[in-house]
């Protein structure tokens, strides 16, 4: 699963996000093309890549989830260069 699209927001704090951000881009491997989820993130999640180290991107419950499945069965790739995924914490919560 590719996890991208929303690190322009990464390190800003609660106060200085938009109100709306998009659930990041995912794709359940790393050859297959991308997928935007059409739900809006609800949760700050860092998630680390064993070669990038840690990251934010933002996601929709559903796609925590996914991301928290796929990190245990070994099956989340990184965006930018295909490493695997070998953690994710939700960060923050951005309802409220």
């Amino acid at each position: 699963m590719e996890v991208a699209s929303s690190e322009v927001f990464a390190r800003r704090p609660r106060s200085m996000l938009p109100a709306h951000i998009g659930c990041a881009v995912v794709t359940y491997s790393t050859g297959a093309p991308p997928s935007r989820c059409n739900d809006t993130a609800v949760t700050a999640a860092d998630v680390v890549c064993r070669s990038c180290g840690s990251r934010r991107v933002f996601l929709c419950d559903s796609c925590v989830a996914e991301v928290r499945w796929g990190v245990g069965a070994g099956a989340v790739w990184c965006a930018t260069d295909g490493a695997l995924i070998t953690g994710v914490d939700v960060a923050l919560s951005l309802a409220g």
